[in-house]
């Protein structure tokens, strides 16, 4: 009777225990292998968000762009997102013909973000 009822409470003990370590481990085999599997290659885009608060926006722009070669060269496709930052980093820098290719190039890769780059592209160039 006592191992029964130490049964009922070790049993879905085991199965939470075993539903979390084994989730967490596929999330880390899927951020840090080489085949992630993912449909966008986010390299360091997360970092260069980061940076983009406290960093220099040149150098930001090299790492980008360092990154944007590898993804293309690789045939793999750059996330939602890191074009129109590339945009907002020339355009900080008063590279606004760079800006505005970005800008256009987030828009026709990623349909849904026209709206906002729309936005933009009107406050900055009234276009």
């Amino acid at each position: 009777m006592l191992l029964k009822k130490q049964l009922i409470f070790l049993v879905p003990a085991i199965i939470l225990f075993a539903a979390l370590f084994s989730g967490c481990n596929t999330v880390n085999e899927v951020r840090e292998g080489p085949n992630r599997g993912d449909l966008y290659y986010w390299g360091n885009f997360e970092l260069y968000i980061f940076e983009y608060l406290t960093g220099n926006a040149y150098d930001q722009i090299q790492d980008m762009e360092r990154d944007r070669q590898r993804i293309e060269s690789s045939n793999r496709h750059v996330p939602p997102g890191f074009y129109a930052h590339l945009g907002l980093l020339y355009n900080e820098l008063g590279h606004h013909a760079m800006a505005i290719y970005f800008f256009e190039r987030e828009k026709a890769l990623f349909p849904e973000a026209e709206t906002f780059i729309n936005l933009l592209l009107s406050n900055r160039y009234g276009m």
